[in-house]
């Protein structure tokens, strides 16, 4: 995502923070953010609702598709993940972790820990049975590890698109 520049994740924060179901984290050091954990609890209701502000957030991806064309075609995939996943009905709820990051100068000193540590807890008292999450399987082990030691099993693996393995993970909050 943050290849299509900081306009696109500008409007796509922004719409996640925006919709009623989302579950924000910040970590702050004397009053800089350090760090950030951002989901949403019933993520069909949230892709809807990014359906419903596609244009908003299309705009905002387009100068990062004019400087590089070649993200074109994975953005038309994640589009239609987008409408799959804005049409799915489970039984029961979950939330999920959209994007934690932590400022590089904060690595490794446990702010991502205790964002994540937050968010299951937010996602916890929103009455969510699990949370789930993606990330690259291949060329990623720190964060991948990272999630195994916070609690969270591998769901599945599957390609989102040729070339590009991800792990699906889940956490069941008790």
């Amino acid at each position: 995502m943050s290849q299509l520049g900081s306009d696109f994740l500008f409007r796509y924060y922004k719409t996640i923070y925006s919709a009623m179901i989302s579950l924000y984290k910040v970590a702050t050091l004397e009053s800089n953010i350090i760090g950030f954990a951002a989901g949403f609890v019933s993520p069909a209701d949230f892709y809807r609702f990014l359906s419903s502000n596609k244009l908003y957030v299309g705009l905002g991806a387009l100068k990062g598709l004019l400087k590089n064309p070649s993200l074109l075609l994975p953005g038309i995939r994640n589009w239609f993940r987008v409408r799959e996943n804005s049409a799915s009905k489970l039984d029961f709820r979950y939330a999920e972790l959209a994007s934690i990051a932590v400022h590089p100068k904060h690595a490794n000193s446990g702010v991502g820990s205790q964002l994540l540590s937050s968010f299951l807890t937010e996602a916890k008292k929103s009455g969510v049975q699990f949370v789930i999450l993606t990330t690259d399987a291949e060329n990623n082990d720190k964060v991948n590890a990272f999630y195994l030691k916070n609690g969270f099993k591998i769901r599945r693996k599957f390609y989102s698109r040729p070339g590009r393995l991800m792990n699906e993970y889940v956490k069941q909050l008790s």
